[in-house]
């Protein structure tokens, strides 16, 4: 970033690497990407809009560039609100620094660019799961307009409804402090008291989620209160071992738990196995191996994870401690739906 001057310089470090290194559009391709794309308004001729990335044939996706450290939220996409209802067979729209990246669709109003955007990438943060896999839903091999729609009106709404809840739980409104009083209180509601309940709101919110977080955990306890190793017959993977030379890690057996909690609410916890083998530990449902939600590698210095995908290719992260499968719960959830 500190070398980039100029729109063009983010262009090129940035935005270009992105189009065609993440998302699969061969930029040096007009049949893939066609910078300063041409969109006509009305009496205005040879308006451009930075890239229009095209799905057969057609400008689906449509990209407005600015240069990088341009603060998103407070300009404009001024570029995308003028072309988007001009080129008919947009989609998708993106606004991005090279850095960050705002998605946008017409998820209110057909042909209309809604003033939201439903999906925001930071390459400066750390990329959940879940922003992960709908990135990935962009990418050239993936694209399915009418699958990411679906996701997007989801992905819009649920984070604005979650903020908002945040927003009113950290710091109730009074609204909401009296709404909750009139089922619990029937006392005067003097200012003293609807303080002294603003701070019980707070409090009950923050129990609500950690006895939330509790009732799981416990319920896979209850379920199995001992930790089962499976070791039925290995499959091709693993016919060289000897079980006489595998030894189980509190690392791998801690895994088994964090996977069963994970996967609580979507398969019963008595679905999710273990096999344990010299190079890898498999966690799979049914004891069956074509059902393998992922794979733990674990080595001295550091714990690898391989979650299979729809189209059977291996994600692999590396995580700092095994704990950190928390932060691809989603991927691991998908997994296993496809099996479930």
């Amino acid at each position: 970033m500190e070398h980039v001057q100029t729109e063009q310089g983010t262009r090129n470090a940035l935005i270009n690497p992105f189009i065609r290194d993440v998302l699969g559009f061969d930029t040096e391709d007009v049949r893939d990407v066609r910078p300063e794309f041409t969109a006509d308004i009305g009496d205005k001729k040879g308006e451009k809009v930075d890239y229009a990335i095209m799905v057969a044939g057609e400008p689906v996706i449509l990209v407005e560039a600015k240069r990088v450290g341009t603060s998103l939220d407070t300009e404009r996409p001024n570029q995308l609100l003028r072309y988007f209802g001009t080129v008919k067979t947009a989609r998708y729209g993106i606004f991005t620094d090279g850095v960050r990246y705002f998605f946008y669709s017409d998820l209110e109003s057909d042909n209309v660019m809604d003033s939201r955007p439903f999906l925001a990438l930071d390459l400066h943060e750390e990329i959940q799961p879940k922003t992960a896999l709908a990135i990935e839903k962009f990418s050239k091999e993936a694209f399915d307009p009418d699958e990411i729609r679906g996701r997007a009106r989801q992905m819009m709404y649920t984070s604005q409804i979650k903020r908002k809840l945040q927003q009113l739980l950290d710091d109730p409104s009074e609204a909401l402090v009296r709404l909750l009083m009139d089922d619990v209180y029937e006392g005067r509601k003097t200012q003293d008291r609807i303080n002294e309940f603003t701070a019980f709101v707070k409090s009950a919110a923050e129990d609500v989620f950690e006895d939330k977080l509790d009732d799981r955990w416990n319920a896979v306890r209850r379920r199995d209160d001992s930790v089962m190793v499976e070791t039925s017959e290995p499959a091709v993977e693993s016919l060289e071992d000897d079980a006489n030379d595998i030894v189980t890690t509190e690392d791998e057996i801690a895994a088994y738990q964090i996977v069963r909690v994970i996967l609580y609410d979507i398969v019963d916890p008595s679905r999710v196995m273990m096999r344990d083998r010299k190079t890898v530990c498999l966690l799979l449902l049914d004891d069956n191996q074509t059902k393998t939600v992922c794979r733990l590698y674990f080595t001295e210095n550091r714990l690898r994870i391989a979650i299979p995908d729809a189209t059977g290719s291996n994600q692999i992260e590396t995580l700092d401690r095994v704990e950190d499968l928390v932060k691809h719960a989603e991927m691991i959830r998908d997994a296993a739906r496809r099996f479930a």
